[in-house]
């Protein structure tokens, strides 16, 4: 029987002499970390081990008796055998609330992908225990009766009606003809559950074999249950159907003796026992609902365990234990909390990896009384919303593995929608045909790599009636492509200057649409060139810092509704393009937006010898700066729509760029937020939370959980449903 599809020596091959357990010192100390959900926090660390090597460890931990969390194995493409990496598993499960996880166990080669060990979920049994090793293998339980965790092996059984019990050889895989150990012989009985799939072929040895299908029956993880028998069959070297509501037997050479007499019709019981080394533990073991082996057990009655044992479970010292690798766990606490954690290594300066030894010192750290090591290596994988977090090693592509470990919420969101897609220009895609779902007459085509000469491009969308598309600078990518088609423009304005947007792409969109560009030497004249185009003559005019995008892309919103130009400035003094606009354009007041960091005392002494007024509207930070916007759009900008929001990220400017059409398009405020959670800045949460509470019914995120997590996605949720009591009890 082979392990991580038979290549785990190759993967410790030229392993880092390991300091032997007594030497291992590595300690992350208290849990801590930013939360990923409500009662769910990541913490990501780099420790220094004993010989001062680094190494990178991601942590998640929650209480294990939070009722709206649940701990949940995970088969690779919801079936076994299958092979899928993490992060897939993460995203084809987020709408199920799978928020955040590791990988699982390890797998077999033969067939690829196929659970080895013991592996439970909802109450099933999926696979059997095995080992390699001369002991059971180390098992994480957790359901009924909370986590727990031992070296585990299982008996599963056939009962049938006049009492003969018949052993069962394993659960949904093919027969192994060879002898024992690590063989069934062709004499054996094995049972296959919906999981496998719709049928399964009776092949593998040359004794016929006999089918019995059972109805209305699921193999338990632990304990019996009963079926009967709906039909009978001669499988030999056929394919045989697997009910989707019980399962099938395979009875193979004179295991089909000992149910000669069992017919149609005839009472079967499923009998699965799992046999702990703590036999005090039996009912804890008895409840399980969820479950998988990997091992070795490294932690027990918080101090390691014995590294005999972890040599029984099959772990050899010189090819597992004692190298330091890539490592992935999970642990309780003496507190309460479960404790999953990935260790990247084999990355030299970056992060060393772990012996086992270091591992259980690790768990122990964090406070851990009971662990267990999960599969490593290049498998070692740490994932939130469907991202990948860590740094996996050893492979060219991130590795395809059987199964993972995933923390689930029970939270649906009803007052948020993200548009969002697989990139920047992918988004803005979504973004523009949800302002514009009946199509464009006129599209504004701008950079997606950066963002000065699109700055000024918000108050423009708003003037012409359509939408801002991304392109790369030589390209238009497929999504641009496509929405194109979708909206059907006559007209595509392109802005900045052929180092922005190449000819290219200029030449690919004149072959549909009539094409005009917008630039200038610079991007503040490329700003006064769009200006020019929103309102040759205009009374107001908005000004924000050539420097920066946060500023000029939350003035989009007023300069749209208000029908008036967004203009770029350095901080000492005003560029001559922009200087010549507002003497042309006869301008009497400037807004600028944005502190006098951004830009100075300098230039509104110049705006004012011009005999323009000036008003600014700024913020402690850039946060705060939007919350001055949003504040001065509401009392300045006639019918704008109070019950909702517009939400992008302060950290990259797509998002926002892209939004700023979207939110003029639905007449809403447009609000940038800071990383990790909506709240961080106060100056964002108390914009916010003024907004909450009967204010706010709908919030529009705009990317992907990349840009706008789960997390603050619920925060924006529970606002919107925040009744105005609540807001007045906050606020009083």
């Amino acid at each position: 029987m082979v392990v991580l599809l038979s290549v785990l020596a190759a993967l410790v091959a030229a392993p880092v002499p390991a300091a032997p357990p007594s030497a291992a010192q590595p300690a992350l100390g208290t849990l801590g970390g930013a939360p990923v959900w409500p009662g769910l926090y990541r913490d990501q660390r780099t420790v220094r081990l004993s010989d001062g090597s680094p190494v990178v460890v991601n942590v998640l931990h929650f209480r294990s008796d939070d009722p709206s969390l649940e701990l949940r194995p995970v088969l690779a493409q919801g079936r076994v055998p299958g092979l899928e990496t993490v992060a897939e598993m993460g995203r084809r499960l987020y709408g199920e609330g799978a928020v955040a996880g590791v990988n699982g166990g390890f797998w077999l080669a033969s067939p690829v992908g196929e659970p080895n060990g013991y592996w439970a979920v909802d109450g099933e049994l999926v696979s059997e225990s095995e080992t390699q090793g001369r002991g059971p293998r180390g098992t994480a339980a957790f359901g009924g009766g909370g986590v727990v965790m031992d070296r585990v092996s299982t008996r599963v059984s056939v009962v049938l009606g006049d009492g003969l019990r018949l052993p069962v050889a394993g659960v949904n895989r093919g027969l192994r003809p060879g002898p024992a150990p690590g063989g069934d012989g062709e004499d054996a009985l094995l049972v296959y559950t919906p999981r496998l799939g719709p049928a399964v072929l009776a092949a593998g040895a040359s004794a016929p074999v006999r089918a019995y299908t059972l109805g209305d029956v699921t193999l338990p993880a632990s304990g019996r249950a009963t079926g009967v028998v709906a039909e009978v069959a001669d499988a030999t070297g056929r394919e045989v159907p697997i009910p989707a509501g019980g399962v099938t037997l395979l009875a193979y050479g004179r295991a089909a003796d000992g149910l000669a007499t069992t017919g149609v019709g005839a009472t079967v019981e499923l009998d699965v026992t799992l046999l702990p080394v703590d036999q005090d533990r039996l009912p804890a073991w008895a409840q399980v609902v969820h479950g998988l082996a990997a091992g070795p057990l490294i932690v027990k009655d918080a101090v390691p365990t014995d590294p005999a044992d972890w040599e029984d479970e099959g772990f050899a010292p010189d090819v597992h234990s004692l190298v330091r690798a890539p490592r992935s766990a999970i642990g309780v606490t003496s507190g309460g909390e479960t404790v999953l954690l990935t260790a990247d290594g084999r990355r030299p300066g970056y992060s060393a990896g772990l012996t086992i030894a270091e591992l259980a010192t690790t768990m122990i750290s964090l406070g851990a009384v009971e662990a267990l090591s999960l599969d490593g290596g290049g498998s070692s994988q740490f994932v939130v919303d469907g991202l990948l977090r860590n740094l996996p090693c050893c492979d060219t592509a991130t590795r395809p593995v059987a199964n993972g470990l995933f923390v689930f919420h029970d939270y649906r969101f009803t007052s948020t929608e993200r548009l969002a897609g697989a990139g920047r220009a992918e988004t803005a895609a979504e973004i523009a045909l949800a302002a514009y779902p009946d199509g464009a007459p006129e599209v504004l085509v701008a950079s997606g790599e950066a963002f000065p000469d699109a700055l000024a491009g918000g108050a423009l969308a708003a003037e012409v009636g359509g939408p801002l598309l991304l392109t790369a600078r030589d390209a238009l990518p497929p999504a641009t492509i496509d929405a194109l088609a979708l909206l059907r423009p006559e007209t595509v304005t392109i802005l900045g200057g052929f180092a922005a947007v190449a000819g290219e792409v200029e030449k690919a969109l004149d072959e549909r649409y009539a094409v005009r560009r917008l630039a200038g030497a610079e991007r503040t004249a490329t700003a006064a060139a769009i200006a020019r185009r929103v309102a040759p003559r205009s009374r107001r005019a908005f000004l924000a810092s050539e420097g920066g995008f946060a500023d000029a892309l939350v003035a989009a919103v007023p300069a749209g509704l208000l029908g008036e130009p967004v203009l770029l400035s350095r901080s000492a003094a005003l560029p001559a393009p922009t200087r010549a606009y507002l003497r042309r354009a006869r301008v009497e007041e400037v807004v600028i937006v944005g502190g006098r960091d951004r830009i100075g005392p300098g230039v509104v002494a110049e705006l004012r010898r011009l005999g323009i007024a000036v008003a600014r509207l700024a913020g402690s930070s850039r946060y705060g700066t939007t919350r001055a916007v949003t504040e001065w759009t509401s009392s300045h900008a006639p019918g704008l729509e109070g019950t909702g929001l517009v939400v992008a990220t302060g950290d990259d400017f797509p998002d926002a760029l892209a939004g700023g059409p979207l939110a003029v398009a639905r007449r809403q405020p447009l609000m940038i937020v800071p990383a990790g959670s909506v709240l961080a800045d106060p100056d964002a949460a108390a914009y916010l939370e003024e907004r909450a509470g009967g204010a706010l019914e709908r919030v529009t995120l705009l990317g992907g959980l990349g840009v706008l997590s789960s997390y603050q996605e619920y925060e924006l949720d529970q606002l919107a449903l925040r009744p105005p009591a609540e807001t007045a009890t906050a606020s009083g």
